[in-house]
């Protein structure tokens, strides 16, 4: 079963291998803009992709149209395309998604502003002059914020939205460096709840959620203050826990946890926080079950993914690319066992 997906470069695309033999299988198809995301179970790659064309005014411009979200099947190639829009449509940063692990669903949260005045002309004005039309146009598009929670389907059918809310934070925070790239939006394994962050930085730095869907009803069921999910597989393998990670600015100190669905929780230290001095980092992309952590060293260089004891700290080594990474690995989260 292919369970992980690493992009080696914006070029070659997407390696996909098995934990089991660390072996690599044929590149899969990812044309998306930006890092895909991988189900739970590893059978599905979700991408949102662009169709870039030549302006007819400009023709020495590029503009882009989106295509959607579409759902990959990574041991057949068979893709479809959800049925869904988003606000934002022009701005691939402002989408942010993740898809259930059998392939039917993806959930979206769409980040968007409501029409509003144009950026002032600052041409003439004073140094005064520009900063104050400056930060009144800044509070006027804060103001003017949105976020929008939808799921959307593969069968043609419509997608529902679940809430929109204003004002939208800002784009989600990403706290731990580069291992959090496509945190914000993740269902659970067992494909029961949704973990949505919808982590952001407010005037006392500190304000971020986590916030936990029921999917049948899309009743929220809790509620995490104070962290923002941390891991491209942040959910246990059980799925009753995840990874999440805090900041404090009182200290100015990053922390990590599991955090327990009871809401109880447990100080992760076994290894060093992001903004530790340490030549030869190692970043946690998930839970590889409940006693151990999935995690990275050195993604940039010469990668590898291990398991490391939560006890005491020890790596074993999972899986090593022939070469450095552009970005770090995208992780699935699978059943208990399997990252053995």
């Amino acid at each position: 079963m292919a369970v992980l997906v690493a992009q080696a470069d914006r070029h070659s695309g997407w390696t996909i291998g098995s934990p089991a033999t660390g072996s690599y299988l044929e590149p899969g198809r990812a044309p998306g803009t930006g890092p895909d995301r991988i189900a739970p179970g590893g059978s599905f790659v979700y991408s949102d992709r662009y169709l870039y064309f030549t302006g007819m005014d400009s023709p020495s411009q590029t503009e882009m149209l989106w295509a959607g979200v579409f759902a990959v099947d990574v041991r057949t190639g068979r893709e479809a395309r959800a049925s869904v829009q988003h606000h934002s449509a022009g701005s691939p940063s402002m989408l942010l998604f993740g898809g259930s692990p059998d392939g039917t669903r993806v959930a979206l949260l769409d980040r968007w502003e409501t029409p509003g005045e144009p950026q002032p002309d600052y041409e003439g004005m004073s140094r005064e002059e520009y900063y104050a039309a400056s930060q009144r146009h800044a509070l006027a598009r804060k103001e003017r914020a949105r976020y929008t929670f939808t799921v959307a389907t593969f069968d043609q059918s419509p997608a529902v939205e679940i809430l929109t809310r204003a004002p939208a934070p800002k784009r989600h925070l990403v706290l731990g460096g580069p291992s959090n790239i496509d945190a914000p939006v993740q269902w659970s394994p067992d494909g029961r709840l949704l973990a949505l962050d919808l982590g952001t930085v407010e005037e006392d730095l500190e304000m971020t959620a986590v916030r936990v869907f029921e999917t049948r009803t899309w009743t929220e069921v809790a509620c995490f203050t104070q962290g923002a999910l941390h891991g491209t597989a942040s959910w246990g393998p059980d799925s009753d826990r995840f990874l999440m990670q805090s900041w404090s600015a009182k200290t100015g100190r990053i922390a990590m946890w599991i955090q327990h669905l009871d809401g109880s929780r447990q100080q992760v230290e076994i290894i060093p926080p992001p903004n530790s001095v340490n030549i030869r980092p190692v970043w946690a992309v998930g839970m590889a079950d409940n006693a151990h952590l999935l995690t990275m060293r050195a993604p940039r260089k010469r990668a590898t993914l291990m398991r490391t004891s939560l006890a005491t700290g020890t790596h074993e080594n999972l899986m090593t690319w022939p070469g450095p990474l552009e970005n770090p690995a995208v992780v699935a989260q699978l059943p208990p066992g399997a990252w053995t």
